[in-house]
C-alpha cells in the first residue's frame, strides 16, 4: 500500500514539474515576442527618422547654400544627403566633422546626442550595406577645413561669454582679403597692438597671403578652389585665428573690450 502512495505522490510531483516547465516556457517565448516587437519597433522609428533625413523635398528651406567642402546641393549624391534644423550636409563630410568637433559648423552651437548618433548609424549602415560607399575625395582639405571650423567655433564661444550673440555668421562668410582688413583693423587699437609685435605679426601675415595668392594663381580651377582649403590658404587662416585665439585668451581688465572690439569690427566689414 505504502508502494503505491508513494508512486503516486512521485506522478504528483512529476506533473508539478512539468507543468511548471511548461509555464516557464511559455512565458519566455512571450517574453521573447514582445521583446522582438518592442526592437522592431524601436528600430522601425529609427528607421522612418533616418529616412526623413535624408530626403529632400521641394518644400524644404536651408540656411545654408553650400556643404562644408563647398558643394551645392544638387552636386550631393542622394544616397549621402543628409538634413537636419534646414541645414544640409554630405553626411561623410560631417561625419569627418563631428570626429573633431561636436558642434554645428554653421550656428556654433552643440549638437544633440541624437543627432551625432544617427549621423554615426546612418555611416554605419551606409559601409556596411552600401557597395558603392566611398570616402571623400580629399582627406586633406576635409581635415584642413575641420581644424579651422574648430578653432572658429572655440574662438566665438569665447566672445559669446562677454558678448552673448556673437556676429559669427558675417565672420564665416569673410575671405581672406577681408580677414586680412580684419586683422589690420585690430591691430590698429592699441590694447590689442601692445599685445604683439604687430610689425612683425603683420609682416607674418603679408607673406601668407602671398603664399596664398600663388596657390590659387596656380590652381587650375578657380571655382573648385574657392570651395576647398589647401594648404597655403589653411595656414594663412590658421595664423590669424592663433592670433585671434592670442587676444581673447589673455585673462585681465580689458579682456571683454577686446571681445567688444574683435566683435564690432567684424560688423564694421563691407563684404
Amino acid at each position: 500500500m505504502n508502494i503505491i502512495k508513494d508512486k503516486i505522490q512521485k506522478v504528483k510531483k512529476i506533473s508539478i514539474k512539468k507543468r511548471r516547465n511548461q509555464l516557464l516556457n511559455i512565458l519566455k517565448r512571450i517574453s521573447i515576442v514582445k521583446i522582438q516587437r518592442v526592437f522592431r519597433k524601436y528600430r522601425t522609428y529609427w528607421i522612418n527618422k533616418d529616412y526623413e533625413s535624408r530626403t529632400i523635398n521641394l518644400v524644404d528651406k536651408f540656411y545654408n547654400t553650400t556643404t562644408l567642402l563647398g558643394k551645392d546641393k544638387d552636386e550631393i549624391k542622394s544616397v549621402y544627403f543628409y538634413k537636419n534644423n534646414k541645414y544640409f550636409y554630405d553626411i561623410r563630410e560631417l561625419y569627418k566633422h563631428i570626429l573633431n568637433s561636436k558642434k554645428n559648423p554653421y550656428t556654433n552651437l552643440s549638437m544633440s546626442k541624437q543627432t551625432i548618433k544617427q549621423v554615426k548609424r546612418i555611416i554605419y549602415y551606409l559601409k556596411k550595406d552600401y557597395s558603392d560607399y566611398s570616402e571623400l575625395e580629399n582627406e586633406d582639405v576635409m581635415t584642413n577645413k575641420n581644424t579651422l571650423t574648430s578653432l572658429k567655433t572655440d574662438l566665438f564661444l569665447k566672445i559669446d561669454r562677454f558678448m552673448g550673440v556673437s556676429n559669427i555668421n558675417k565672420f564665416n562668410k569673410f575671405v581672406e582679403c577681408d580677414l586680412y582688413e580684419y586683422i589690420e583693423d585690430l591691430l590698429g587699437y592699441n590694447i590689442i597692438k601692445e599685445l604683439f609685435n604687430s610689425e612683425l605679426v603683420l609682416d607674418k601675415i603679408n607673406k601668407l597671403y602671398q603664399n596664398h595668392v600663388i596657390e590659387k594663381y596656380n590652381y587650375d580651377d578657380d571655382i573648385k578652389y574657392e570651395k576647398e582649403m589647401m594648404n597655403a590658404r589653411f595656414f594663412f587662416n590658421y595664423y590669424i585665428l592663433k592670433i585671434l585665439h592670442n587676444i581673447i585668451n589673455i585673462s585681465d581688465s580689458m579682456q571683454s573690450t577686446r571681445a567688444l572690439i574683435m566683435n564690432e569690427i567684424i560688423a564694421d566689414i563691407q563684404l
